[in-house]
């Protein structure tokens, strides 16, 4: 059996023209080339990305990267989410701002990264980790989340 569903993208479409225009791209499913930003798939697909995001836009040759291509997470290396402070300019500091003495005991380094060195870059940021970052554990607490949504795969810090 060969399940497909229709996704209508209306991201672009003000909000007062959004009916109109779902109406007007079913009428063009009918005439071949006029339908525009219509994905057809199988919903069952979304499970082969991890994560399972509604990727309804994405291709078919993306699709088949993910069925052909077994994941690298446990055999390459182990790749997890790393902290986010959510208030950076608050938590971190360039490894010259601070005294070099507390290095290691409040502030701990920090990779960032960025597109700006895809390969290597000197560590140059600092993390406010002082008692545990128990500064940004109630940072986070008092925005209503619970530290764990900000300090994730914690027990592979530091190594």
């Amino acid at each position: 059996m060969y399940d497909q569903t229709i996704f209508f993208r209306l991201l672009n479409t003000p909000i007062d023209d959004k009916g109109a225009h779902l109406a007007a791209q079913i009428a063009a499913l009918n005439k071949v080339g006029e339908a525009e930003e219509v994905y057809t798939l199988d919903p069952a697909d979304f499970a082969l990305i991890p994560g399972s995001p509604f990727a309804y836009w994405a291709t078919e040759s993306m699709f088949r990267i993910f069925r052909e291509i077994p994941p690298a997470d446990g055999i390459v290396a182990a790749f997890r989410l790393w902290l986010t402070t959510n208030d950076d300019f608050r938590f971190l500091r360039l490894s010259w701002e601070v005294s070099v003495d507390t290095i290691g005991r409040i502030w701990r380094c920090f990779s960032k990264g960025g597109a700006y060195s895809p390969y290597y870059y000197d560590v140059h940021l600092l993390l406010d980790w002082e008692d545990n970052a128990e500064r940004l554990r109630q940072y986070c607490r008092e925005r209503g989340d619970t530290p764990s949504r900000n300090i994730r795969s914690e027990p592979l810090y530091f190594r």
